[in-house]
């Protein structure tokens, strides 16, 4: 291993920076407390830099599936920042949505979910240029999710719920945790024969660092809960790789 290059703290002015990798790796997107966000090529120079007109702090970025656009998302700011790689330039995507709280793009679909501080959800299809409104999604705030490789999203919520929906917004599924959830994420379990054919049908939730739920879709009344002793502290992330194996990070 070799450390490609480093970005100072003259970047982002002080505490926390949030950054994301594009999909094949190639451009690194970071943002600080001082209202711009950085696209880096991969041996460090800077491509381009983004000034971002609201004031709220920077929750998250998110490339889309293809790499070639870039959605910022800013706490208490109905207006999403949208950059193109192709084009170096911003378009302004009105949400209408005064609290949001957490975006992801479709693994199959030029689609962004949009989920709020009141559980409702808006997709926006960027090819159409459409927006979707789906209210009271979940009955609290979205606080993450996760899209599968078949199209389905996930979406846990502040209230322990876990909600399962397709590409246009409708629920199919909907089911209360344990715990508040911290994470989502969809994999394709070793065991299952559906797994091999690259169907990813379980989607495992980080339940308030206590435990790992395993919810199979084809098998939804027997969800598998990994839970660990407290002794080892709690999960704080975890990561699927290779067919269905999982690596856990726990601190106290």
């Amino acid at each position: 291993m070799r450390r490609l290059f480093k970005v100072d703290s003259g970047y982002h002015g002080r505490g926390k920076v949030v950054f994301a990798w594009q999909p094949d790796g190639n451009y690194l997107a970071t943002a600080g407390s001082n209202g711009l966000v950085h696209i880096f090529g991969r041996t460090g120079e800077q491509v381009d830099e983004i000034s971002l007109s609201a004031p709220g702090r920077v929750l998250d970025l998110q490339w889309d599936r293809d790499g070639s656009c870039l959605a910022v998302l800013q706490d208490g700011n109905s207006q999403m920042p949208l950059w193109e790689l192709a084009t170096k330039r911003v378009a302004m995507l009105e949400t209408n949505l005064k609290d949001p709280t957490f975006i992801a793009w479709s693994k199959t679909a030029p689609l962004l979910a949009v989920g709020t501080a009141k559980g409702n959800l808006m997709l926006y299809d960027r090819n159409a240029q459409k927006k979707i409104p789906v209210l009271g999604k979940n009955p609290k705030s979205i606080s993450c999710g996760a899209w599968s490789a078949s199209g389905k999203l996930a979406l846990g919520s502040d209230d322990k719920t876990l909600t399962i929906s397709n590409e246009r917004g409708d629920t199919e599924e909907q089911t209360e945790l344990k715990h508040p959830p911290f994470d989502v994420q969809w994999a394709k379990l070793k065991s299952d024969e559906r797994g091999a054919s690259g169907v990813d049908s379980t989607c495992s939730i980080n339940m308030g660092g206590r435990s790992l739920l395993l919810y199979d879709q084809e098998d939804s009344d027997n969800p598998l809960e990994l839970a660990f002793q407290r002794k080892y502290g709690e999960i704080v992330e975890y990561h699927w790789y290779g067919a269905g194996c999982t690596t856990l990070l726990a601190i106290d």
